[in-house]
């Protein structure tokens, strides 16, 4: 979602739509503007600072959900406030992928390959000449540090483009591709199609010179692959990575191209990887479960309770890895799993509290049974809007365990329980396993801990005896503060020691 402020000024003249940004799950809101300024006396800083209170105006929720990544984008390619109106500038609103059916599907697909009991069945295989090995596209692309933000400013801090003579600028796309080791390192690089300049060689060099990438992932290990990277030239003097290759009239199919080469690595046919627990844990950027089960083994008699909606899979391969592992540890502990997915697909206008609904318990039979029961709820709903019926999940599977004195819940740290006001039915503690904490600790689960006398268990830290804090109590997590205030903990900004 766009929200657009002019050039030089803090006023939002776009429409904001409230119920898009409540209903759906937002990972990161980036400020743009240009660095461009007429005056030595212009400030910056100021502009943006207003141009985030008309957005706190508009949308104050915003500012009030910690797991929220900000960042600011600066263009540096303007010349002039002329320049500049041809320049976007104001918020950019990343939202979660949306839920559905067929996304699910791919995420047991995705489940399946990451366990290494799956070759990809979703993608076109070519065979080489020799016989000896197919190819494959990767699970998951490789990706320049820092992401797309990032890549684009590295390719206009080292692209020469000129910013005043428009006679020698280009228009339209440049595609390259190239070659992206195990180890993050570029090679072979390719002009596909070309703009018939000097920018062609340009480009090419600017590549070879790129710093170490994130390489790609099959099968959850590291793994070589070709990067398909079409660079958009614009008259106003703007490079970036094209984000549409649908409405170029140069005869080149990009898109077509795009879809056949993005992401492709060759292995051998015969393949079938063995996969550990410390494999993935290496090359997965978050291994929450990992890291908590391996140091919290005092827990018995227990329900554990995993969310199973969209973009939870690679924890869910965590639980799945963990517990094939370690199946005689953990087997006399685990009385019963649940797994829940938000209404299985049912429409967000038909849920209510406490029904909604897609909640699938079974006692603990083995890690195969285990498997299948995840991978059959995770195929029959993905969620929905940016809520969950954690509760009711537990209160659920309670009900057919009331043995189960522990409760264990893996949760998605992004999405809240739509279901926290029956919290007080919940008799047992909840021991939280918080999945996707970099940016921050969702404050619903400490109220949801405390109320229970349970816990909140992060990659790096285990939040204990939280019912025995007072109101005007602080608490520090993972270098981040929260206070309790009226019974509820909300996180406290401090500034920073110069």
């Amino acid at each position: 979602m766009y929200i657009q402020t002019p050039f030089a000024s803090p006023v939002i003249i776009s429409s904001v739509n409230k119920d898009i940004l409540k209903k759906k799950t937002i990972t990161q809101i980036e400020l743009v503007y240009t660095t461009y300024r007429l005056s030595e006396k212009f400030n910056q800083t100021k502009l943006n600072y207003n141009r985030l209170e008309k957005l706190r105006n508009a949308a104050p929720f915003l500012f009030t959900e910690n797991t929220i990544e900000w960042v600011f984008t600066a263009q540096t390619a303007c010349v002039s406030p002329a320049d500049g109106k041809n320049y976007f500038h104001g918020f950019v609103i990343h939202f979660r992928s949306e839920a559905t059916l067929e996304e699910a599907k791919r995420e047991v697909e995705y489940l399946e390959r990451l366990l290494g009991e799956k070759t990809s069945q979703a993608t076109e295989e070519v065979f080489v000449k020799q016989g000896k090995f197919k190819m494959a596209h990767v699970d998951m692309l490789a990706e320049f540090n820092g992401g797309k933000t990032a890549l684009n400013n590295h390719i206009n801090e080292n692209i020469n483009y000129p910013e005043k003579n428009s006679n020698t600028r280009i228009k339209g796309i440049i595609l390259t591709s190239f070659t992206v080791n195990e180890n993050g390192k570029i090679s072979d690089v390719q002009l596909v199609n070309g703009s018939k300049t000097h920018y062609d060689s340009v480009v090419v060099e600017m590549i070879k010179k790129m710093p170490l990438w994130k390489s790609a992932l099959l099968n959850g290990r590291n793994t070589s692959s070709t990067f398909v990277l079409p660079l958009k030239f614009y008259e106003n003097g703007k490079v970036e990575v094209a984000q549409s290759l649908l409405k170029e009239n140069d005869g080149f199919d990009y898109a077509e191209y795009l879809m056949l080469n993005q992401g492709l690595t060759m292995v051998p046919i015969k393949e079938t990887p063995v996969v550990t627990a410390k494999e993935v844990k290496l090359t997965l950027p978050d291994s929450s479960v990992f890291r908590i089960l391996e140091r919290n083994t005092e827990w018995n008699h227990l329900l554990v309770a995993i969310d199973v909606t969209g973009s939870m899979y690679p924890y869910l391969a965590q639980v799945l890895l963990w517990y094939k592992e370690n199946e005689k540890t953990f087997s006399p502990k685990v009385k019963m799993f649940a797994f829940f997915n938000d209404g299985d697909n049912k429409p967000d206008r038909e849920k209510k509290t406490g029904s909604v609904g897609g909640i699938y318990t079974g006692n603990y039979l083995g890690y195969e049974t285990l498997k299948n029961n995840m991978k059959f709820a995770m195929a029959h709903g993905g969620g929905g809007d940016r809520e969950e019926n954690n509760i009711e999940a537990i209160l659920n599977a309670n009900a057919k365990c009331p043995d189960c004195t522990n409760i264990l819940m893996i949760a998605d740290n992004f999405a809240t329980p739509r279901d926290l006001s029956l919290a007080n039915q919940v008799t047992h503690p909840v021991h939280v396993l918080l999945c996707g904490t970099h940016f921050g600790i969702n404050t619903h689960y400490l109220n949801l801990a405390r109320a229970t006398k349970g816990s909140v268990r992060t990659a790096n830290q285990d939040i204990v005896n939280l019912h025995k804090l007072a109101n005007g109590d602080e608490i520090e997590i993972e270098g981040m503060h929260y206070i309790l205030q009226q019974n509820k903990f909300e996180q406290v900004f401090k500034k920073r020691n110069p």
